[in-house]
């Protein structure tokens, strides 16, 4: 026949010291009516954080329940989820709204830029033509003296032109 079991005694869980302390500040922040949270209790009592309170159990229960008195009931929970769905589109179209004023931002500084170069442009073919007509004109003057030197002249130069206009195209 098995042996009868021995009733077991529930006994009140052991608070050290230090818990003794804390749960009587506790006691002294009920009967005042502060509202704090589990971290500002922490920080009241000299510590970092709320993690440091994981060594005593009966704190950590007895002012979960005393903070729980003044926290509001969350209102997100009944919020349905094609609510939460717009919500998150309504968001990410923010979003890209912001992006686009800001690229609207850009507009008239890159058309101010492309005006810039469009003058470049005409100067540079301005100055093509200008050299042009010298350099005609050097060939003209050289071929009506020496045709043996001009010839020689005219073919450097002609190069010389052909490979600057090259140049000036690859650059454009």
């Amino acid at each position: 026949m098995p042996r009868p079991k021995k009733p077991i005694a529930t006994l009140p869980p052991l608070v050290s010291p230090r818990e003794r302390e804390l749960l009587d500040d506790l006691e002294l922040i009920k009967r005042e009516g502060i509202i704090i949270t589990v971290a500002g209790f922490a920080k009241r009592n000299g510590y970092a954080n709320k993690s440091a309170l994981r060594h005593f159990p009966v704190l950590r229960r007895e002012l979960s329940l005393y903070v729980a008195q003044f926290s509001a009931p969350s209102q997100r929970r009944d919020v349905p989820l094609a609510v939460k769905y717009l919500e998150s589109q309504i968001e990410r179209q923010n979003r890209v709204i912001d992006r686009l004023k800001r690229q609207i931002k850009v507009i008239p500084q890159l058309k101010s830029k492309i005006a810039e170069l469009e003058q470049q442009e005409k100067e540079y073919s301005k100055q093509e033509n200008v050299l042009r007509g010298m350099l005609s004109t050097v060939i003209s003057f050289l071929s009506e003296s020496d045709f043996a030197k001009a010839r020689d002249l005219s073919a450097r130069l002609e190069e010389q032109a052909k490979a600057l206009l090259e140049d000036k195209k690859r650059a454009d």
